[in-house]
């Protein structure tokens, strides 16, 4: 692999995490779905498989929820031709409630969780996608993250 091929890669697996910010963040569900391979596994507290699970997944993420998802100290490691992995530190912002359906800056009460994403990265056809991402927290704050309303 050359050194171009390779940074070429790395900078493809770079923007796929921060397009995975932006597309939770902004609620461009669709194209989020689209950063992930057929058979990816994301779990971010309980494991969900493929795309459509992906897909019902955020579907369901409240409507008055708004998140701030900043992602730094990416790394990516090319493994071979097709295969990448990566970490993302991870600080996350996140207010659930009708103040977040207005177009004004929400109180903020400190961030709701810090920690990282563990990244498996494919590349088919020549596109990198997401093969299997999981999040871990260092510290959370349990009051940012109610537990959802049964119906």
């Amino acid at each position: 692999m050359t050194k171009k091929h390779s940074r070429d890669d790395i900078f493809a697996c770079t923007e796929l995490f921060n397009a995975y910010a932006r597309t939770l963040d902004f609620g461009d569900y669709e194209g989020f779905v689209d950063l992930f391979t057929e058979t990816a596994v994301l779990d971010v507290g309980r494991p969900v498989h493929g795309k459509n699970e992906i897909r019902q997944s955020v579907a369901s993420r409240p409507r008055e929820l708004r998140s701030r998802h900043l992602l730094c100290n990416i790394y990516i490691n090319i493994t071979d031709e097709n295969r990448a992995v990566g970490i993302a530190y991870l600080n996350l912002y996140r207010h659930v409630g009708p103040a977040s359906l207005t177009d004004k800056p929400v109180d903020l009460d400190g961030p709701s969780a810090i920690g990282h994403y563990d990244a498996t990265f494919a590349k088919a056809r020549g596109v990198w996608r997401i093969d299997h991402c999981q999040l871990h927290f260092a510290f959370k704050n349990q009051a940012h993250f109610p537990s959802p309303k049964r119906r």
